[in-house]
C-alpha cells in the first residue's frame, strides 16, 4: 500500500509507493457485495438493505453511536443527504460538526446548518470493506437523485 500524498508527507521525506508483499492485510480480504439496489432511497432506515439508526438531531447521536460503522448526515426533511462517511462513527460526526465553527472550511456551510440530523449503522466490517459501502452509498444517491451529498466532495 502507498502511502498518503500531501505536502506534509513530501516535505518530511515520509511519501513512498507501494509495491509486491508476501504480508497479508485487510486490502487482502474479500470484498463485499454492493447493498443498494436500484431505487433504493438513499435515506430509508433500510438504505442498502441495512439496519440504520431512526434519523437523529446529529448532537444527540454523539451518546447513542458506538462503534464503527457507516453514517449519513442530511437536513431534517431533505432527501438530499449532505454527506456519507465510514470510521469511528462517533468522532468522525463531531470532526464534521467541528467544520461548522470555522468559516474557512470549504464545507462549513453545509455542517453549520442548525437542522442537521443523522442516521447511522455499526457493523463488523474491515476498513476497505466499509469504504466499499460507502462508495456504493455514494453511487445510488448519483443514481437516483443526480449529485453526490451536498458536502461529500468539497473537503
Amino acid at each position: 500500500m502507498s502511502s498518503g500524498n500531501n505536502a506534509n508527507l513530501v516535505a518530511a521525506g515520509k511519501r513512498f509507493r507501494g509495491g509486491p508483499t508476501a504480508v497479508s492485510d485487510q486490502s487482502h480480504l474479500p470484498g463485499i457485495s454492493p447493498l443498494c439496489h436500484p431505487g433504493d432511497d438513499p435515506s430509508s432506515v433500510r438504505s442498502g438493505g441495512l439496519d440504520w439508526s431512526p434519523w437523529v438531531p446529529i448532537a444527540v447521536s454523539f451518546g447513542a453511536a458506538r462503534g464503527e460503522g457507516l453514517y449519513r448526515i442530511r437536513r431534517a426533511g431533505h432527501a438530499l443527504l449532505t454527506y456519507v462517511g465510514e470510521g469511528v462513527i462517533a468522532s468522525r460526526l463531531a470532526a464534521h460538526l467541528a467544520k461548522a465553527a470555522d468559516a474557512r472550511q470549504r464545507q462549513h456551510d453545509h455542517f453549520a446548518a442548525t437542522d442537521l440530523v443523522c442516521s447511522y449503522v455499526s457493523g463488523l466490517w474491515s476498513k476497505p470493506q466499509r469504504l466499499e459501502l460507502e462508495n456504493d452509498l455514494l453511487a445510488n444517491h448519483m443514481e437516483l437523485l443526480d449529485v453526490p451529498p451536498a458536502a461529500q466532495f468539497l473537503g
